[in-house]
């Protein structure tokens, strides 16, 4: 806290004023970034495309987001080894993610294999996978075409949901 005061040109008591505890600093920094990146409108972004270009979509989403924010990240789940409450929050974006992605496979596939496709594309999608494909390749654009490559095998075709 006192770094971040510092680089704002604050004292610390000004960042507490705003920002009860770490947790809360890093929510807010977290927040600013997912709705800068669209994290939070993922499966709006999705809609209009249907079967796999949506969840194509959802993925360059999430490609670009990691990318963007991959040191932020880093520090993040490096830091929450050390403290609950952060990884408490990035569990339970975690947790809205998937919720997002169970959304956008419920509306382009049949309800029957739906649910079983949902903890594995966002297993493929996750930060931690992301940032594994761009340490060994050095480049956002091959990490990102394995990770769309990755969920359409594991899909196959995509055949349309019935209404």
């Amino acid at each position: 806290m006192e770094a971040i005061a510092a680089d704002a040109g604050v004292t610390r008591a000004t960042v507490y004023n705003h920002f009860s505890s770490r947790a809360a600093l890093i929510d807010a920094v977290l927040t600013d970034a997912v709705r800068r990146h669209g994290m939070d409108r993922l499966v709006e972004r999705s809609r209009g495309p249907s079967g796999n270009d949506a969840l194509k979509v959802a993925i360059t989403t999430c490609a670009t987001f990691w990318e963007s924010e991959r040191t932020l990240l880093r520090c993040l789940f490096t830091l929450g080894s050390d403290e609950p409450d952060v990884i408490q929050g990035l569990l339970q974006r975690e947790a809205w993610r998937t919720q997002q992605f169970a959304e956008i496979v419920a509306a382009a596939t049949p309800a029957e294999t739906s649910s079983r496709l949902v903890g594995v594309i966002v297993a493929l999608t996750s930060f931690a996978t992301y940032d594994q494909l761009v340490t060994h390749t050095d480049d956002h654009a091959t990490a990102e075409e394995a990770m769309q490559r990755a969920v359409a095998a594991h899909l196959g075709p995509v055949p349309e949901a019935s209404s």
